[in-house]
Protein backbone atom coordinates (compact mmCIF):
# COMPACT_ATOMS: atom_id res chain seq x y z
CA UNK A 1 0.00 0.00 0.00
CA UNK A 2 1.61 3.69 -1.00
CA UNK A 3 2.66 6.12 1.29
CA UNK A 4 0.14 8.49 -0.66
CA UNK A 5 -2.74 6.19 0.05
CA UNK A 6 -2.49 5.90 3.96
CA UNK A 7 -2.03 9.55 4.21
CA UNK A 8 -5.57 9.84 2.25
CA UNK A 9 -7.21 7.47 3.91
CA UNK A 10 -5.92 9.01 7.23
CA UNK A 11 -7.02 12.32 6.34
CA UNK A 12 -10.25 10.65 4.98
CA UNK A 13 -11.06 8.74 8.81
CA UNK A 14 -10.29 12.18 10.75
CA UNK A 15 -12.87 14.34 8.16
CA UNK A 16 -15.26 11.43 7.72
CA UNK A 17 -18.40 13.46 8.83
CA UNK A 18 -17.35 16.76 6.92
CA UNK A 19 -16.26 14.57 3.59
CA UNK A 20 -18.59 13.11 0.79
CA UNK A 21 -17.12 11.82 -1.99
CA UNK A 22 -18.83 11.30 -5.31
CA UNK A 23 -18.25 9.49 -8.16
CA UNK A 24 -18.68 12.10 -11.47
CA UNK A 25 -19.06 10.26 -14.87
CA UNK A 26 -18.59 11.93 -18.40
CA UNK A 27 -20.08 9.55 -20.70
CA UNK A 28 -17.33 10.54 -23.55
CA UNK A 29 -18.28 7.35 -26.37
CA UNK A 30 -19.37 3.61 -25.77
CA UNK A 31 -15.76 2.39 -26.29
CA UNK A 32 -14.20 4.71 -23.59
CA UNK A 33 -17.19 4.08 -21.07
CA UNK A 34 -18.50 0.45 -19.79
CA UNK A 35 -21.36 0.04 -18.42
CA UNK A 36 -20.29 -2.27 -15.25
CA UNK A 37 -17.84 0.84 -14.49
CA UNK A 38 -20.18 2.18 -11.54
CA UNK A 39 -21.16 -1.02 -10.16
CA UNK A 40 -17.42 -1.91 -9.21
CA UNK A 41 -16.63 1.71 -8.45
CA UNK A 42 -19.59 2.09 -5.63
CA UNK A 43 -17.62 -0.81 -3.35
CA UNK A 44 -14.76 1.88 -3.02
CA UNK A 45 -15.01 2.53 0.79
CA UNK A 46 -15.93 6.22 1.07
CA UNK A 47 -17.67 6.38 -2.54
CA UNK A 48 -21.51 6.07 -2.15
CA UNK A 49 -23.20 8.87 -4.47
CA UNK A 50 -22.72 7.99 -7.94
CA UNK A 51 -23.76 11.51 -10.74
CA UNK A 52 -23.69 10.54 -14.34
CA UNK A 53 -23.23 13.53 -16.74
CA UNK A 54 -24.46 12.55 -20.23
CA UNK A 55 -24.93 15.12 -23.62
CA UNK A 56 -28.68 14.82 -25.41
CA UNK A 57 -26.71 12.27 -28.01
CA UNK A 58 -26.04 9.81 -25.59
CA UNK A 59 -27.21 6.39 -26.45
CA UNK A 60 -30.78 5.76 -24.95
CA UNK A 61 -29.98 2.38 -24.29
CA UNK A 62 -27.41 3.92 -22.34
CA UNK A 63 -29.92 6.00 -20.31
CA UNK A 64 -32.02 3.30 -19.77
CA UNK A 65 -29.27 1.64 -18.29
CA UNK A 66 -28.80 4.49 -16.05
CA UNK A 67 -32.09 4.31 -15.40
CA UNK A 68 -32.67 0.86 -14.04
CA UNK A 69 -29.73 1.09 -11.36
CA UNK A 70 -31.44 4.65 -10.05
CA UNK A 71 -27.99 6.24 -11.24
CA UNK A 72 -28.97 10.26 -11.02
CA UNK A 73 -27.88 11.45 -14.61
CA UNK A 74 -28.20 15.03 -15.80
CA UNK A 75 -27.87 15.68 -19.29
CA UNK A 76 -25.58 19.05 -19.62
CA UNK A 77 -24.95 19.63 -23.23
CA UNK A 78 -25.99 19.20 -26.97
CA UNK A 79 -23.05 16.75 -28.61
CA UNK A 80 -20.99 16.42 -25.84
CA UNK A 81 -21.44 16.91 -21.76
CA UNK A 82 -20.65 21.20 -21.56
CA UNK A 83 -17.66 20.93 -18.87
CA UNK A 84 -18.43 24.41 -17.54
CA UNK A 85 -22.14 23.66 -16.90
CA UNK A 86 -21.61 20.03 -15.37
CA UNK A 87 -19.12 22.13 -12.86
CA UNK A 88 -21.63 24.68 -12.16
CA UNK A 89 -24.82 21.89 -11.35
CA UNK A 90 -22.31 19.92 -9.82
CA UNK A 91 -22.01 23.45 -7.12
CA UNK A 92 -25.65 24.16 -7.24
CA UNK A 93 -27.58 20.61 -7.12
CA UNK A 94 -24.48 19.17 -4.49
CA UNK A 95 -22.37 21.85 -3.14
CA UNK A 96 -19.20 20.37 -4.72
CA UNK A 97 -16.66 22.69 -5.18
CA UNK A 98 -13.42 21.24 -5.17
CA UNK A 99 -13.25 18.62 -8.04
CA UNK A 100 -9.95 15.72 -7.89
CA UNK A 101 -10.33 14.95 -12.14
CA UNK A 102 -7.96 11.09 -11.88
CA UNK A 103 -8.35 10.92 -15.14
CA UNK A 104 -6.39 10.27 -18.58
CA UNK A 105 -5.12 12.83 -21.64
CA UNK A 106 -8.78 13.63 -22.99
CA UNK A 107 -10.80 15.00 -19.64
CA UNK A 108 -7.24 16.55 -18.41
CA UNK A 109 -6.64 18.23 -21.38
CA UNK A 110 -10.41 19.59 -21.89
CA UNK A 111 -10.37 20.81 -18.53
CA UNK A 112 -6.84 22.22 -18.47
CA UNK A 113 -8.11 23.89 -21.60
CA UNK A 114 -10.78 25.61 -20.70
CA UNK A 115 -9.42 26.94 -17.73
CA UNK A 116 -10.45 24.53 -15.17
CA UNK A 117 -7.28 23.51 -13.67
CA UNK A 118 -5.51 25.06 -10.96
CA UNK A 119 -3.32 22.27 -9.51
CA UNK A 120 -1.62 19.33 -10.99
CA UNK A 121 -0.43 16.46 -9.17
CA UNK A 122 1.92 13.81 -10.99
CA UNK A 123 3.47 11.01 -10.23
CA UNK A 124 7.04 10.46 -11.50
CA UNK A 125 8.41 6.11 -11.46
CA UNK A 126 11.52 5.29 -12.44
CA UNK A 127 10.87 3.61 -15.71
CA UNK A 128 12.04 4.89 -19.57
CA UNK A 129 8.73 3.48 -21.43
CA UNK A 130 9.92 4.45 -24.75
CA UNK A 131 7.58 4.10 -27.61
CA UNK A 132 5.11 2.55 -26.13
CA UNK A 133 4.13 5.84 -24.17
CA UNK A 134 1.88 9.20 -24.85
CA UNK A 135 2.40 12.68 -24.11
CA UNK A 136 0.01 13.36 -21.40
CA UNK A 137 -0.36 17.11 -22.53
CA UNK A 138 -0.50 16.63 -26.29
CA UNK A 139 -3.69 17.84 -26.45
CA UNK A 140 -2.49 21.01 -24.29
CA UNK A 141 -3.59 24.07 -27.30
CA UNK A 142 -0.82 26.58 -25.20
CA UNK A 143 2.05 26.29 -22.97
CA UNK A 144 1.49 26.73 -19.21
CA UNK A 145 4.09 27.54 -16.39
CA UNK A 146 3.98 25.62 -13.67
CA UNK A 147 4.91 26.52 -9.75
CA UNK A 148 6.21 23.61 -8.01
CA UNK A 149 4.85 23.64 -4.79
CA UNK A 150 5.47 20.16 -3.32
CA UNK A 151 7.67 17.19 -4.14
CA UNK A 152 7.85 14.02 -1.99
CA UNK A 153 9.67 10.91 -2.53
CA UNK A 154 7.29 7.82 -2.62
CA UNK A 155 8.01 3.78 -2.73
CA UNK A 156 10.17 2.30 -5.07
CA UNK A 157 11.89 5.23 -5.88
CA UNK A 158 8.86 6.77 -6.87
CA UNK A 159 8.26 10.75 -7.07
CA UNK A 160 5.38 12.98 -6.16
CA UNK A 161 4.76 16.43 -7.88
CA UNK A 162 2.04 19.00 -7.43
CA UNK A 163 2.26 22.10 -9.51
CA UNK A 164 -0.13 25.03 -8.97
CA UNK A 165 -0.69 26.55 -12.39
CA UNK A 166 0.85 30.18 -12.93
CA UNK A 167 -2.17 31.78 -14.80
Amino acid sequence: MSKMFLQRKKLISENRRELRIFLIGLYLTLKAFCKGYFMHAERFEFCRDVIVLVSEETPAEYVRHLEERNYDYHIVGKKHVNLERSLELLSEKYGIKTVLADTGRILGNLLLNQGFVNEISLLVHPVIVGTTSYNMFSLANKNTKLKLCKKETMEKDCVWLVYTLEH
